[in-house]
């Protein structure tokens, strides 16, 4: 069975890899060093958002085991991953991207940030591509202790 539950720091690795590698296609003009680097930065920031939402979609019988996840605040979705063997369904009536989707959108219009060819098979009229709402602080320097 599948569980839906708060994102914890152990879930960081699985994230920063997963969108980071999944979004690459859609940065190629940028050198892969710099892109990993702005990108996990950007990441980061966004994670530690005080308005931010991120839920990890898991086996119900080891929370280890992600299958996918969503980030960003109340309507408004930074980015949605699922692995790619779950991507269309898990249980036929429940597929993983609407119950994490769900997470997120609460009523009304969805605002999007991130542009993928998967995303655009789930777009319907309530949703609202929006890139200008991702703004993480990348000038703020982050404390080392």
């Amino acid at each position: 069975m599948l569980k839906i539950r708060p994102y914890k720091q152990t879930d960081n690795d699985f994230i920063y890899t997963s969108w980071v590698n999944s979004y690459r296609p859609f940065c190629r003009w940028m050198p892969k060093r710099q892109y990993q680097r702005a990108y996990s930065n950007a990441i980061d920031r966004s994670l530690e958002a005080p308005d931010s939402i991120t839920k990890v979609a898991c086996l119900g019988t080891n929370e280890d085991v992600i299958i996918g996840w969503v980030h960003g605040a109340e309507n408004l979705l930074h980015y949605l991953f699922v692995r790619p063997d779950f991507r269309f369904s898990i249980l036929p009536h429940f597929p993983v991207a609407d119950m994490l989707t769900q997470e997120i959108h609460k009523s009304g219009e969805l605002l999007y940030t991130h542009w993928t060819f998967d995303f655009r098979r789930r777009l319907n009229d309530s949703y609202t591509y929006r890139p200008d709402c991702w703004r993480p602080n990348l000038d703020a320097k982050k404390e080392t202790k």
